[in-house]
């Protein structure tokens, strides 16, 4: 029973916190065209470099 009323006391306040959320929100709404296209650009270019790490792998031994 004192695990029980433990795992309610963690899991509860959590459960709540993640539900108040009022709808659906647009982050890109107030946000600069160029500073997305940036993003973006930088986003791309992280996503090729992991592309040709994996079929170029380095031989460490």
């Amino acid at each position: 029973m004192k695990q029980f009323v433990l795992a309610a006391c963690i899991c509860l306040p959590m459960a709540l916190a993640g539900c108040s959320g009022s709808g659906p929100v647009n982050v890109t709404e107030d946000a600069d065209q160029a500073k997305i296209d940036e993003y973006n650009r930088l986003n791309q270019q992280g996503m090729d470099s992991m592309e040709s790490d994996e079929a170029d792998p380095e031989d460490d031994s």
